[in-house]
């Protein structure tokens, strides 16, 4: 079955339509989704390498593959020989850059089953149309994404959490007083399965940070500082430093001036650090396109250019306790 295909944009180069396929390195056998000629069924078609006659295995009744999106994932869900993919209750012949999903559905490898975990609320998943899109994904043995939320495409207020140890699904909501958070800002923290996402009412990271603790289905908010409008990321993009101490470091930003500012995940405390006498921001000016910091996790270290004004003072170096 061939996914939706993204409208084409003006000199841009299409990408070809391709088929969902996958191998199990154990059986040698591929998986490639298909789709009845009417419309009314889905299915894994599983070849094996030698043989002319192909198997089938069929979704639950009503289930159907995200077919609305050029971007079908497959997760493999190695501890129990599984594999998740999002599932519709509805047999999508087009493309949407908001494309919805239902739910889950599971491909058990040894029972030759798929099943459906269905949502626990009404809502529907974001199902990314890229993959550069990170907002739906696989972290250790679970599989998330965010909430659809139809008035707003790029922010959400819930996260999905497919447990692939059981087969369940949960939800975490973001704390009451909290709008939402951007899709594109979700991180993954594998050192401690959660997740991280840059909170949102009219700026980006003006209501802080929140973390998603998927083992213990936690959620946290991580407030500005007091006296700062927003918190940013590290701006290597990648680390969440550190977590051999359970600490998270981040950017608090204000007109004109920025700070280095540390969470401790156990106690929920933050600190605020002062920068050198005379510097006003760290990593780049507030407003700077591209400012400078990044952090060593192994190290518990934050390295970041220090300002005076738009002239840069020189390196800090940030050791945390």
């Amino acid at each position: 079955m061939l996914t939706a295909v993204a409208p084409p944009r003006a000199g841009v180069t299409a990408t070809p339509p391709h088929a969902s396929v996958m191998l199990d390195a154990t059986t040698r056998l591929y998986y490639v989704l298909a789709r009845a000629s009417d419309s009314s069924q889905d299915a894994f078609v599983v070849f094996a390498l030698g043989s002319q006659d192909p198997a089938f295995v069929n979704f639950p009744s009503g289930w159907f593959t995200t077919s609305c999106t050029s971007n079908i994932q497959l997760f493999n869900v190695n501890l129990v020989r599984q594999v998740a993919l999002p599932g519709s209750l509805v047999a999508e012949s087009a493309y949407k850059a908001a494309c919805p999903g239902d739910g889950f559905l599971i491909l058990d490898l040894d029972k030759s089953t798929v099943t459906a975990a269905t949502l626990p609320d009404q809502g529907q998943l974001r199902v990314p149309a890229t993959k550069t899109d990170t907002s739906m994904a696989m972290l250790n043995d679970y599989v998330f994404g965010v909430r659809l939320d139809p008035t707003r495409t790029t922010i959400s207020d819930t996260i999905y959490v497919l447990d692939g140890a059981t087969g369940s699904v949960f939800e975490l909501i973001l704390p009451s007083g909290i709008d939402g958070f951007t899709d594109a800002s979700v991180q993954q923290i594998a050192a401690i399965d959660s997740l991280l996402v840059q909170s949102i009412n009219k700026t980006a990271g003006d209501e802080g940070f929140v973390l998603f603790d998927l083992d213990h289905q936690k959620v946290t908010n991580l407030p500005v500082p007091d006296g700062f409008d927003t918190l940013a990321f590290l701006d290597d993009g990648a680390t969440v430093c550190c977590m051999n101490t359970r600490t998270l470091v981040a950017r608090a930003l204000k007109t004109g001036a920025s700070n280095v500012v540390v969470y401790d995940l156990t106690t929920g405390d933050l600190a605020t650090v002062d920068n050198p006498a005379g510097d006003s921001s760290v990593g780049g000016a507030a407003t700077a396109a591209n400012p400078m910091v990044s952090a060593n996790s192994r190290a518990e270290t934050v390295y970041a250019v220090a300002y005076k004004g738009t002239k840069q003072a020189g390196i800090l170096v940030i050791r945390l306790p």
